[in-house]
């Protein structure tokens, strides 16, 4: 039983893996030339421009479209040195920070 669990268990991490892939590479290939165009500013920049405001270790960053105008924002994850995660949403293009959750 264990080895038919184990075997299951490795053809859906085999699985999920391949599914996966292709949309986080188009993603990833979007942004980029999202930056390249100047649709963006590149994640430096903006971590330049939002550290003093919101200083932290920066968790997870994801450039998406958003909204009808199909504008570029960052979402970003920074963990506070108080331990808290702070959420920004920030608009790719100024770096202007659009909306904050902790």
């Amino acid at each position: 039983m264990h080895r038919t669990f184990l075997a299951v268990v490795v053809v859906l991490a085999a699985l999920s893996a391949g599914f996966a892939a292709p949309a986080a590479s188009r993603d990833h290939d979007d942004a980029r030339r999202a930056v390249s165009r100047g649709e963006a500013l590149p994640l430096s920049e903006i971590m330049t421009k939002v550290s003093p405001r919101y200083p932290g270790k920066l968790l997870n960053a994801r450039l998406k479209k958003r909204g009808q105008k199909s504008s570029w924002v960052y979402q970003l994850r920074i963990l506070t040195g108080q331990g808290k995660v702070t959420e920004l949403v920030v608009d790719a293009k100024s770096g202007r920070v659009l909306q904050v959750r902790k």
